[in-house]
């Protein structure tokens, strides 16, 4: 991790604050000041945890964030120590540590978790109080990038003596910045949508089915009502392989498998055939070999009513 405290790059930065003496000890501090002449210690920490140890191919259920807090600022002063509300953000870009300086830091990206953080009256026992976040989005978004999970620590607090003091990854096992993370394997999942909600006889509609499992053979069905005609004009990506299309059935069928991540997209296109006012329902099936099954529907109306709304102009 990284800590930034006013313009000068400081990974392993640390002060004086009241009666509590942190030299020697590595830590992050989260502060933000209320007075422009104590900007050396406007400070959020740059941390970056390598995700290469989690099995490829399965989908992140959860993940938490934990720092250990074992001081604050502003004990012994007045206003003494104050809470604060400690946001983490994204950061899509890489940095490096001994050269990281708060002009040159990466920009935040997503707003992701935030939490508040009370201060403490005395110095706890080590590891210090956990402090926790929910990073599960984040994490699920590096993990399928194949990327580090890159996160920045800021406070919006105008409060004087809200900083926060956390144990940095420089410390022992136990008091280091934490990240857990829960997996499972990815189910079966189906989205199928419709390019229009209404469309009139001889009119084209597009449908865009997205498929997804990991590793497992998927089966996915899609049967056409009656009203729609099939137009043989199929497009796949994320396959070599192309579903079959049953004339009697009225059936689309496509077997396979995918990749973690990777969606398979099937594209096709049917006319309407019906004159009748009706609402066109098509459900879609996907099934793996380990039991999960996943259902989409998309409707359309054939034929709608139109209504259009008068235009009123007011004369001055």
């Amino acid at each position: 991790g990284s800590n930034l405290c006013g313009a000068a790059a400081a990974p392993d930065y640390f002060s004086n604050w009241g009666e509590l003496n942190y030299a020697g000890t590595p830590f992050l501090n989260v502060q933000r000041t209320e007075q422009q002449m104590d900007w050396p210690c406007d400070s959020r920490p740059y941390v970056t945890f390598p995700l290469y140890s989690l099995p490829s191919g399965k989908v992140v259920l959860s993940a938490t964030l934990t720092l250990y807090q074992f001081g604050n600022a502003g004990v012994g002063w007045t206003p003494g120590p104050q809470p604060s509300f400690i946001q983490v953000f994204t950061i899509r870009e890489d940095w490096a540590e001994n050269t990281i300086t708060w002009n040159n830091a990466p920009l935040a990206g997503d707003y992701v978790a935030a939490t508040w953080v009370d201060p403490l009256d005395e110095t706890p026992p080590w590891p210090g109080i956990p402090r926790h976040w929910d990073v599960s989005r984040a994490v699920a978004e590096a993990y399928g990038a194949g990327e580090p999970l890159r996160l920045a620590l800021y406070s919006p607090n105008w409060s004087m003596n809200s900083g926060k003091y956390f144990y940095s990854s420089d410390n022992d096992s136990a008091g280091r910045p934490t990240l857990t993370v829960t997996w499972g394997d990815l189910t079966a999942q189906l989205e199928k949508k419709a390019d229009r909600s209404g469309a009139n006889y001889g009119d084209d509609v597009t449908y865009v089915l997205k498929l997804r499992g990991a590793g497992a053979t998927l089966v996915m069905t899609d049967t056409l009502p009656s009203g729609l005609d099939w137009l043989d004009d199929v497009q796949v990506s994320g396959t070599e392989v192309f579903p079959i299309y049953n004339q009697s059935q009225r059936q689309l069928t496509w077997t396979g498998s995918t990749v973690a991540d990777q969606p398979v997209v099937i594209t096709y296109t049917v006319s309407v055939n019906t004159t009748s006012r009706v609402l066109l329902t098509n459900v879609a099936a996907l099934t793996d070999q380990e039991g999960g099954a996943s259902t989409a529907v998309a409707a359309v109306i054939a034929n709608p009513y139109h209504i259009y709304l008068p235009v009123i102009v007011r004369a001055y």
